[in-house]
């Protein structure tokens, strides 16, 4: 019960600003690391705690196949949009 209450509330707060209060650092250069961490990634490829998202566009062309796994409800939301 207590869950689904934080995930309605703070939880969903926390999902929909993540990317915003992200821009700092990713403007900081942390976009451009996640990307070198990425691009020896190849073929069919498991991301497990995607977030919102962030890494999708980092991916290089040789992942083939790409499964994106969240399991923070509200942060899954927003994944899916």
């Amino acid at each position: 019960m207590l869950r689904r209450v934080y995930d309605a509330t703070w939880g969903r707060l926390f999902a929909l600003g993540y990317d915003y209060f992200q821009q700092t650092s990713e403007k900081a250069g942390m976009r451009e690391i996640r990307r070198r961490v990425l691009s020896s990634a190849s073929g069919r490829t498991l991301e497990i705690g995607s977030g919102s998202g962030l890494n999708h566009d980092l991916y290089p062309e040789t992942v083939t196949e790409l499964v994106l796994s969240e399991p923070f409800g509200p942060m899954a939301d927003q994944l899916r949009k």
